[in-house]
Formats: C-alpha cells, sequence, structure tokens
C-alpha cells in the first residue's frame, strides 16, 4: 500500500533531498584530482540545488505568513462574532426581565365598557392595575480573581451593566453587589462573569425583612369584636355588684327639690 502523504509532508521531504544533494556536491567537490571543467560542473550543480532550495524555503515562509495572517483574520472575525453574541444574550435577557414584569410581578391591563348608538358612539371607564417589584436587587459574588478584588475594581466591572448602589466586600474572595434595579442585576447575572480564565460564581441573596412592631387597632363600634368586648366589660359589672360592690345609684341634687317646693307653692297659691 502507498503512504499518503500530506502537503507538508512532501514539501519537507522534497527539502530533505537538496539538502542531501547539497552534502554530496560537497564530498565531490573536496576529492583530489579533479578536473577543472568537472569541478565548475560540480560548481554550477551546487548552487542549482542552493536556487531551489532557496525557492522552497521562500515559498514555505510565504505559506506560514498566509497561515498566520489567515488565523489572526479567523480570531478577529470570532471575537466579533463573541461580542455579537454578548450582546444578543443581553437583549435576551432584558427581554426576558420585561416579558416577566409584564406577566408577573409588574404587569398592567385595562378594560372599558360602554355602550353607544351610532357609528363611533361609545362612552366608559378603564382601569389599570400595577404593582411594584419588591424582589432582591443584590448579587452574591463569589471566586473573585484577587486582580479584581476591591471596591473599585468590582465597582468598574459590574457598572456596564447598571448602576451600583453599593458594594461591600466579603471573605475570601466575595462580595455582596447591590444594583439600583432588577432588571440591571440581571444583565450582571447573565452577563460575561469570566475574567483571566476564571468564571465567577452568581447568586441573589435575600431580602432582608424589617422586623417592625404594631399596637392592635381599636375595634370598629358595631362589629363583632366590639360586641365581645363590651360583654366582657359588662360581665365584670355585674360580678362585681353581686359581690357587694358598690351601686351606681346617683343621688337627686338639690336643684331637683327646690323644683318640687316650687310646684307646691303654686298649688297653695291657687286653692287660696
Amino acid at each position: 500500500r502507498r503512504k499518503r502523504h500530506n502537503l507538508a509532508d512532501l514539501k519537507a521531504e522534497y527539502r530533505k533531498k537538496l539538502l542531501q544533494q547539497q552534502k554530496d556536491l560537497v564530498v565531490m567537490m573536496t576529492k583530489p584530482g579533479l578536473s577543472d571543467a568537472l569541478k565548475k560542473e560540480l560548481k554550477e550543480k551546487f548552487e542549482e540545488v542552493q536556487g531551489k532550495l532557496d525557492e522552497a524555503m521562500k515559498k514555505e515562509e510565504e505559506t506560514l505568513t498566509s497561515k498566520i495572517a489567515e488565523k489572526a483574520a479567523k480570531e478577529e472575525r470570532l471575537e466579533k462574532l463573541q461580542t455579537e453574541y454578548d450582546e444578543l444574550r443581553k437583549k435576551a435577557a432584558l427581554n426576558s426581565t420585561l416579558d416577566n414584569v409584564a406577566r408577573g410581578r409588574g404587569y398592567g391591563r385595562s378594560w372599558a365598557r360602554g355602550r353607544g348608538r351610532g357609528r363611533g358612539a361609545a362612552r366608559g371607564r378603564s382601569m389599570s392595575f400595577t404593582s411594584i417589584d419588591n424582589r432582591s436587587s443584590t448579587l452574591r459574588v463569589q471566586g473573585i480573581p484577587e486582580s479584581l478584588y476591591s471596591e473599585d475594581g468590582i465597582l468598574s466591572h459590574y457598572l456596564q451593566y447598571g448602576a451600583v448602589s453599593s458594594v461591600k466586600l466579603e471573605a475570601p474572595l466575595a462580595a455582596l453587589v447591590t444594583f439600583e434595579n432588577r432588571k440591571a442585576g440581571e444583565l450582571a447575572l447573565y452577563g460575561d462573569n469570566t475574567i483571566g480564565g476564571k468564571c465567577m460564581e452568581l447568586s441573589w441573596a435575600p431580602v432582608a425583612t424589617p422586623v417592625t412592631t404594631e399596637t392592635p387597632a381599636a375595634p370598629v363600634p358595631g362589629s363583632k369584636e366590639a360586641i365581645a368586648e363590651e360583654g366582657a366589660e359588662g360581665g365584670e359589672s355585674a360580678a362585681a355588684k353581686a359581690d357587694g360592690g358598690p351601686s351606681h345609684i346617683e343621688a337627686p341634687e338639690e336643684e331637683d327639690f327646690q323644683f318640687e317646693a316650687d310646684e307646691e307653692e303654686v298649688e297653695k297659691s291657687w286653692k287660696r
């Protein structure tokens, strides 16, 4: 079976043969007793082989230069495609965030109703509902490279995704990065997090729930709670009376006695 050779192997074999011819010519030219005509012929043959060898080396150099240029152009195209891919990922993450806001936590809808007579005659009302996105906007970043592990370094890296409210360093090589809104945090989460060949780990930090103390509100008059409270107070008053406690009978005032005395005087004067 004949061995298959690629182009590079054939070129290498050709150069090897030319070099071997040069060595043989040198050995022949160093033999004693050669005539001048034979020496001249051997010298011309040596120069011919040297010319072929120089031409082969020149073509090999041109081929190598062309390959290097082609590789550089390919790397440039790949870098451009990678940049376009990253931009598309950011846009996709942004569109996904907007879709989630529209369908889930922050959504809006409107409806109208009415009736009219004739074309274009309509009346009604519309209503809209909105809600606030209270999800966390803080990312916990782990595995930060030492060259980036500083507040200024982390801030400069994540400002490309949106406004950053604060950066808090944690050990070892971790930090809490708080964005001004959830959208910027999601762009950072799905963005490029590889620096110097090292990939950082990102996750959402939980939202801190504030602890509040509230006093119970007074019951609404007429409600079940108010009636139950009044019944409890009435039961306490009845128990106090059964135990011989003080009664709530009020003594008549002096003005009532004076009024009765005036009525008796009027009746006596009429009888007279």
